[in-house]
């Protein structure tokens, strides 16, 4: 049996665990399984920096991994430096819709401004950067005025619709305003005309205006009415006009409180009517 550095069991090119340049398991053998550059090796290919190491190709931090140049985070990933949320993608802060995109918070918003002057209100005129300063139309931080001088005859100033665009609250520039707080047509039976909580309030003015539709018989009046809610009491009263066109005592009016609303109530004995109802509370 030989002992030196030719030995067999330590041979240069086949010695299992001997210390040559290519051995299984030495240290110092390069291409070897554990060796620096092994299978296992530092920059082997499962090795830290190796093909699917923490640093490789597809590791972690590798070209593809997390946060590698294409990976979730990484400079064209999701939210990487161009991806769709980061600094420059469309959502980010300097994309189209970021911060300080075209139409982000400090984006251009409207660059050109029509007819300008101080205290004048902006509106769109239909484009996407550009806007008119309404002369009618001004606010000095107190006080809000529409005023033309050349404005139609019977045009509305001030219009508030509910969802079907019946006028609620209209002010006309001849002069007058008109109020529907409620219209009901076709009404054959008793029915609540007005209802409101009755925390809302302790006095009320219903001004109605009445039509019998098959006969066209007309009536309008008030009905004052004041209540207490915590002992659920009212009392009331109204006046109205003659009747116009014929008798309209097939409607009757009660106000009372109901499960905590104060009811205008339609009491129909006969016919078929519509009730509009404009309300002031107090």
């Amino acid at each position: 049996m030989f002992i030196g550095a030719t030995n067999f069991n330590s041979g240069k090119n086949k010695g299992p665990t001997g210390a040559g340049l290519t051995g299984l398991t030495g240290e110092t053998g390069l291409t070897g399984l554990t060796g620096a550059t092994g299978l296992t090796g530092a920059t082997g290919l499962t090795g830290a920096t190796g093909l699917t190491g923490a640093t490789g190709l597809t590791g972690a931090t590798g070209l593809t991994g997390a946060t590698g140049l294409t990976g979730a985070t990484g400079l064209t990933g999701a939210t990487g430096l161009t991806g769709a949320t980061g600094l420059t993608g469309a959502t980010g802060l300097t994309g189209a819709t970021g911060l300080t995109g075209a139409t982000g918070a400090t984006g251009v918003g409207f660059d050109t401004i029509a007819n300008y002057s101080d205290n004048r209100i902006l509106t769109s005129d239909g484009t996407v950067n550009a806007a008119n300063a309404e002369a009618n139309l001004t606010f000095d931080g107190s006080s809000l005025v529409i005023f033309n001088n050349a404005v139609a005859a019977d045009t509305e100033l001030i219009a508030v619709k509910d969802a079907s665009a019946n006028a609620l609250f209209v002010i006309n520039s001849d002069g007058w305003m008109k109020v529907v707080s409620k219209s009901s047509t076709g009404q054959t039976e008793t029915f609540n005309a007005f209802s409101v909580a009755d925390v809302k309030g302790n006095a009320i003015f219903f001004d109605y205006m009445a039509k019998e539709e098959t006969s066209s018989y007309y009536r309008a009046g008030t009905i004052m009415s004041v209540w207490n809610e915590s002992n659920n009491t009212v009392e009331y009263t109204e006046t109205s006009t003659n009747d116009l066109g014929g008798a309209t005592d097939g409607l009757d009016f009660t106000v009372k409180i109901d499960t905590d609303n104060l009811v205008l109530e339609a009491a129909i004995a006969s016919g078929t009517w519509t009730i509009k109802v404009s309300v002031r509370i107090m």
